[in-house]
């Protein structure tokens, strides 16, 4: 997986990659081979089918195609050996580096002109001849939200040897590539990579690089489906946490409700208590009020019941006397009748036991009047009512 900011065909060994957001920095890799590698002139000017390719390659460019290219490497390569062996009498050493690779990192705002700047740069600085450059804007990839990711980078493929037939690998030391680096950044108008020996890159080939591309997706397969799964608990989890924040701004409201109807009740029950207070007073005064009436009527109820009995006791006992009187006098003039003495003297003892039971009831009733009075009179002192009772009623 290629990176923004990152060169095109190197992975940092420790450092934690964190998307794509990185700025886009510059950065020059150079590859060196004893032989032409034509699979790397067919890749440039995509002659030949490559995976690499996924994206359109209507934006891509190529000075010269991968035929022209390697007779122009071959023409060149052969003019500058001779005059090699010309000057030093002697043929090329064997393992001379005859093919230079270079990989560079572009923007999407970078043309075939800054190309053609950084191609002068490279022929004027290492004396070289560049046979081809290509610009790619059809490779990157597509991450897991569907968003693409575009490598822009460029290819440039120049002669191992100098004018004079000098391998330019020597003139290729730390220093120069150091400063290489620098003003690549320049001519390409874009910010300069760190160092690599800070970053402790390791620097990949192209093949080396989708291999190991292809074991990250291998690791992050299952990491992708944890962290689905993580996002989904998560979203659960945010849902019913909004919820449960919800529910609780709901029962704080209503707390607030309950306690401002908790102190209106509070306000009301002091009011109520006050209230009932003067009611229980009056409550209660009536109801002593209402007993003492009933018992009044009571009163007056057996003070008219005695004053009944007490007309028809004496109604009849008196018709008894009266009777009882005439047969006395009856009797006295019978005294002589000695046959009679008996019955008169029989009569006189039950008229006199009569008399005598008449004035005893009469002498209780007289009592129980009196005390009834008394009692009524000790009601009214005590409750300080007046009643239309009249306490001078005869119960005689």
């Amino acid at each position: 997986m290629w990176l923004r900011g990152q060169d095109p065909l190197t992975i940092p060994e420790k450092t934690i990659i964190k998307g794509n957001k990185m700025s886009r920095k510059s950065s020059i890799v150079l590859q060196y081979h004893k032989e032409i590698k034509y699979s790397y002139l067919y890749h440039n000017d995509r002659s030949k089918p490559t995976k690499n390719s996924i994206f359109p390659t209507d934006n891509n460019y190529y000075n010269l195609g991968s035929k022209n290219a390697t007779k122009l490497f071959y023409k060149t390569f052969k003019e500058r050996e001779e005059v090699y062996k010309q000057t030093k009498k002697r043929k090329l050493h064997k393992n001379t580096i005859k093919h230079i690779s270079a990989i560079v990192n572009l923007d999407h705002f970078h043309t075939k002109e800054d190309m053609k700047k950084l191609v002068k740069y490279l022929e004027e600085k290492l004396d070289t001849k560049v046979i081809q450059f290509a610009i790619h804007k059809d490779e990157g990839f597509i991450d897991e939200n569907g968003e693409k990711h575009i490598n822009y980078h460029a290819h440039i493929e120049m002669l191992g040897l100098d004018s004079q037939g000098r391998s330019i690998r020597k003139k290729i030391t730390r220093g120069f590539l150091k400063q290489l680096q620098t003003d690549v950044a320049k001519i390409l108008r874009m910010e300069r990579g760190t160092d690599r020996r800070i970053t402790k890159r390791k620097r990949l080939d192209t093949y080396e690089y989708k291999e190991h591309i292809k074991r990250v997706n291998e690791i992050k397969q299952p990491l992708k489906y944890a962290n689905k799964l993580v996002s989904k608990k998560y979203s659960n989890l945010k849902k019913e946490k909004e919820q449960l924040e919800e529910k609780i701004k709901q029962l704080e409201q209503k707390n607030k409700q309950l306690e401002n109807e908790n102190n209106l009740l509070k306000n009301e029950i002091e009011k109520l208590k006050i209230e009932l207070g003067n009611i229980e007073t009056t409550k209660e005064y009536k109801e002593k009020i209402y007993k003492l009436n009933k018992f009044i009527k009571d009163i007056k109820k057996i003070i008219v019941y005695i004053n009944k009995q007490l007309e028809v006791f004496r109604k009849e006992d008196y018709d008894k006397i009266s009777k009882l009187q005439k047969e006395i006098r009856m009797n006295k003039k019978l005294k002589n009748l000695l046959e009679q003495s008996e019955t008169l003297k029989k009569l006189e003892e039950n008229t006199f036991n009569l008399f005598l039971y008449i004035i005893d009831k009469f002498e209780k009733h007289e009592k129980e009047k009196q005390l009834l009075i008394q009692e009524i009179k000790r009601l009214q002192k005590e409750y300080g009512i007046t009643t239309n009772y009249d306490s001078s009623i005869n119960l005689s």
